[in-house]
């Protein structure tokens, strides 16, 4: 009898059905650093895209379902630098 484990599920989900607008479905705190950086390289990939579909993309912020971690303050800094250099 074999187990399998899946993987955690990721924090966010990127619908992108209507693009541009864009709906961020936020679900909890990320696990891992490793995770944020999967998320932030999933947002720069849809503002390159924007970018070559000459689109101003929209965020729509779903969060109703998010439970935050006692990690979420360090990962709204990582994210806050992040968006800094994206300016």
């Amino acid at each position: 009898m074999s187990t399998t484990t899946s993987p955690p599920p990721v924090f966010y989900h990127f619908d992108v059905e209507r693009f541009p607008l864009i709906v961020l479905t936020i679900q909890c705190s990320p696990s891992s650093v490793q995770e944020m950086d999967n998320f932030l390289q999933m947002w720069q990939d849809l503002y390159v895209r924007a970018m070559q579909e000459n689109s101003q993309y929209k965020f729509l912020f779903d969060r109703r379902q998010a439970v935050f971690g006692e990690n979420a303050i360090f990962y709204m800094k990582y994210m806050a630098q992040w968006l800094t250099k994206m300016r």
